[in-house]
């Protein structure tokens, strides 16, 4: 069976700790998801987080 190679944009913009702004369609560069555990695939996107607040759970 042939693996199944999915690439999901990476957004650069600033993202307190939500979900990137759709007119925020510039993408930097793509990343091999194939390198990492995805459970959900169609629901996998990834975001550089700022700030602390989210640092008490892990983030």
């Amino acid at each position: 069976m042939r693996s199944q190679h999915s690439k999901i944009p990476l957004f650069t913009e600033r993202c307190p700790a939500g979900f990137p702004s759709p007119a925020a369609d510039y993408t930097e560069s793509e990343l091999d998801l194939n390198e990492y555990c995805i459970h959900r695939r169609h629901s996998t996107y990834f975001v550089r987080a700022i700030g602390n607040s989210m640092t008490d759970i892990g983030l």
